[in-house]
């Protein structure tokens, strides 16, 4: 109704201006045809200027064409490297053929390590849920990295359709599938390892498992089942390397899968960690297990009125772990906790005003007395230790916390590892942060209900490796505060490879007080010699470093710093482990790609029987055949701006030009 109001508008004014200056005047001298052409003239363009004046957008209806969208992903891991040149032909050839009909994003995937969950995450950012998709994979379907293909892929839940590469015949193999381990264990102790064993296409009679160190072969058993139980003393402290090795057997291809790697830290002794708990919880069960799982802590624990029994004998424990206290009944004053290492994690019985007086740097202001769920985000610049991608891949699934509804203050000194996220809006709030300061160091879980984490990682990944990392580092972070070194370099024992390198470094005076904005260096040496040198970011009163990637060996550093004349320097080691990669002789996994393809309404082609060109083809007939699949036609209402369209100002300057030129020719008028 709008439109033709303006329509009707400016009409009237354009016949106006028209009229009034040809056909009611008489001062112009030329006949009454010309004078029409002109009143013509002046009419439209008139017509035109009014018309954006009052309606300067107009509404079209639009015919939008929308082609269904195929995530094209191409194998690049070390177990294609044979099948490359093919792979990427096949590639090709089917995202030429499919652009006919598809809108093809093309991705690859994997290097010496193939991480198939990275690959589903960003195609899940991709999709569009608004256009019907598809996923095409070319593959040989092995993967070792990330978390489970058949989870993971629960985020995007596209039709699956695989063209396989590698050896799909059956061959005899034994492989070995997962070692189960501790990652820490104490000197001259017994640690328990577990070792699952795999067969397939062989009945496998006279198979022995054996483990080795340092060459030297401590064990060795029959297979009986599928899998290994062994009790390997701890001989030497430090990150020491096992080796698994499985017998092989007769026809066997693949014997890169016959033996794996796994790595122990060895410590001298055990840290006691006393819990205090307001009333009994399963977090307490869950951080009990975690702790003691590993042979390096040794817990005490007291619920209740119990607690005041375990506040007795502070000095003999290296950190504190306090659940739901203070609190209104146990508030926990007039005590040493002010000057004890801390691990607070804050529940529904949390007095949060007694909690300030611990002097812990962490304070919330409540809002009401409300608890709201929230998910855990990483904080990236968060440097006092590190986690990996995998890890961290696992940890953005973990179900939400209870946490309190209020204002979050800590101190400038502290660090925040993990953000709040509350109904899907990220937040500054932390949900654990640290502040490790001087002899003291102070850790917060704002939030119960962590058991659920350890649950939530068991279901992903049949262990709960990733909450108990968290867990030791916490730990460790905030116990070993005892240290008196005016110069101390934090850093974990080892790194996965293809993990950035974090250190981090303290610098103390005479007197113990943090010393801020000074310079300290650091140069790592590998085995061979070759110096890398860097020097630390300073980032309040403590000083960072991310070196990067390096490869795997092991390392020693030197780190150097002066406080007033006073040279100072640490020395220490790490060491970089490889992961379990795939070997380039691997045979194709097409049971996994087959259960994708069946779980996901999709399906599997190889070129076993059928020639390239033709199981390319019916891959491309198996897609265009689908009925969701299919080009749509919309038509969609858009508002267009008159002002922006160029071929307006083109005709308003020939209608104007046109007026101008025929009354100067007819009449002498300007």
């Amino acid at each position: 109704m709008h439109i033709f109001l303006s329509i009707l508008i400016a009409a009237v004014i354009a016949a106006a201006f028209s009229i009034a200056a040809y056909i009611r005047t008489k001062e112009l001298e030329i006949s009454l045809r010309r004078k029409v052409v002109l009143a013509a003239l002046r009419f439209f363009y008139v017509f035109i200027i009014a018309f954006i004046l009052f309606s300067p957008l107009i509404r079209l209806r639009v015919r939008v064409v929308e082609k269904p969208q195929i995530f094209l992903a191409l194998d690049m891991s070390k177990s294609m490297v044979a099948d490359s040149v093919a792979a990427a032909s096949i590639a090709e050839r089917l995202s030429e053929k499919l652009q006919e009909k598809f809108n093809v994003r093309e991705l690859s995937f994997g290097s010496n390590a193939t991480d198939f969950s990275a690959l589903f995450d960003k195609i899940s950012v991709l999709q569009n849920p608004e256009i019907p998709s598809a996923v095409v994979m070319i593959t040989d379907g092995n993967y070792n990295y990330g978390t489970s293909p058949l989870y993971s892929y629960q985020n995007i839940s596209l039709p699956f359709y695989a063209f396989a590469f590698g050896d799909t015949t059956l061959y005899p193999d034994i492989s070995i599938t997962r070692i189960n381990n501790n990652r820490y264990a104490y000197l001259n102790n017994l640690f328990p390892v577990e070792v699952l064993v795999e067969t397939s296409n062989t009945d496998v009679r006279d198979a022995s498992v054996s483990i080795f160190h340092n060459g030297k072969k401590l064990d060795e058993k029959p297979l009986v089942g599928s899998s290994v139980q062994f009790d390997i003393k701890a001989e030497k402290a430090g990150l020491q390397a096992y080796t698994v090795r499985v017998s092989g057997i007769n026809g066997e291809k693949n014997t890169a899968n016959n033996s794996r790697t796994f790595y122990i830290e060895v410590l001298d002794g055990k840290q006691k960690i006393l819990i205090l708990a307001a009333a009994p919880h399963p977090d307490i069960a869950a951080i009990r297990r975690s702790l003691e799982s590993g042979d390096m802590f040794e817990t005490s624990l007291y619920v209740g009125k119990e607690v005041l029994n375990g506040l007795r004998d502070l000095d003999a424990y290296n950190l504190v772990f306090l659940h739901g206290l203070p609190s209104a009944t146990l508030p926990l004053r007039a005590t040493s906790l002010k000057e004890k290492s801390l691990f607070v994690i804050i529940s529904e019985s949390s007095d949060l005003n007694a909690l300030r007086e611990l002097n812990t740097g962490f304070n919330i202001v409540p809002k009401s007395n409300n608890f709201s769920e929230a998910v855990a985000e990483r904080n990236g610049s968060f440097g006092l230790f590190s986690i990996s991608k995998e890890d961290e891949d696992i940890l953005k699934q973990f179900p939400p916390l209870n946490v309190a509804f209020g204002t979050y203050n800590t101190t400038t000194s502290g660090e925040t590892f993990l953000t709040q996220k509350v109904l899907g809006v990220s937040s500054e709030n932390p949900l654990l942060w640290f502040s490790v300061h001087g002899g003291r160091g102070v850790g917060v879980f704002a939030g119960s209900g962590i058991y659920r984490w350890a649950l939530n990682n068991y279901f992903q990944k049949q262990n709960t490796a990733v909450f108990d990392d968290i867990m030791a580092k916490s730990v460790q972070l905030l116990a070993n505060r005892a240290n008196k070194e005016p110069l101390v370099v934090r850093n974990p024992r080892y790194f996965y490879e293809q993990t950035p390198i974090i250190l981090n470094a303290e610098l103390y005076n005479a007197l113990f007080e943090p010393v801020e904005n000074e310079k300290v260096s650091i140069s790592i040496y590998d085995s061979s010699g070759q110096e890398y040198p860097y020097t630390f970011s300073p980032r309040g009163k403590f000083y960072y470093l991310n070196a990067g990637y390096l490869p795997v060996g092991s390392y020693r550093y030197t780190a150097k710093a002066k406080v007033g004349n006073n040279d100072l320097s640490k020395s220490g080691a790490f060491s970089i482990i490889p992961l379990q990669l795939e070997d380039a002789e691997m045979p194709a996994n097409l049971t996994f790609l087959r259960d994708m393809a069946m779980r996901y309404d999709g399906a599997v082609f190889t070129e076993a029987g059928t020639p390239q060109t033709q199981a390319v083809q019916e891959l491309i007939n198996t897609l265009e055949s689908r009925p969701e699949l299919k080009t749509q036609i919309r038509y969609e209402e858009r508002s267009h701006s008159l002002i922006k369209l160029w071929w307006i100002w083109l005709l308003l300057v020939l209608l104007m030009g046109g007026e101008w030129f025929l009354r100067k020719y007819s009449a002498g008028v300007v």
